[in-house]
């Protein structure tokens, strides 16, 4: 199983990226991570995996807004309709709620299937997300 961190250029992502990364890992799902800064502005191919899971910061005074970079990011994604998501966020003082909706109506837009979502603090939150979204890989 193949799965892709995708994430916002916002320095406190990386951490928290790796954390879920390494949380996939640790159950032998092969891991990509990757920055939307270094994917450049070309497509961004998702067709080779399984999972794809995005990250972002929470943008504006009350939270709720997703990064424009993020944003744009997703429509250069080939391949992600149906293609099994999750979300998650580093969340501000507020609207960390209203973040994870933006940027999972983002993914459904794209047809993408969200089917988890975190707003985390820490790498170590970071590490058990990403062992939860391994129940995601496996047949039903």
């Amino acid at each position: 199983m193949r799965a892709l961190v995708l994430y916002g250029s916002d320095r406190r992502l990386e951490p928290v990226a790796q954390g879920v990364a390494a949380g996939l890992e640790a159950a032998g799902v092969a891991v990509d991570q990757k920055s939307i800064g270094e994917a450049g502005d070309g497509p961004i191919s998702t067709g080779q995996y399984q999972l794809v899971v995005v990250g972002s910061t929470s943008q504006g005074l009350f939270g709720g807004r997703v990064p424009e970079e993020v944003a744009d990011a997703l429509p250069r994604c080939s391949r992600l309709q149906g293609k099994v998501t999750a979300a998650f966020i580093i969340p501000g003082v507020f609207g960390a709620a209203k973040t994870l909706r933006a940027l999972m109506a983002l993914l459904e837009r794209e047809g993408a299937w969200v089917q988890d979502f975190a707003a985390l603090r820490n790498e170590q939150e970071a590490r058990a997300f990403g062992s939860r979204l391994v129940n995601l890989l496996k047949p039903r």
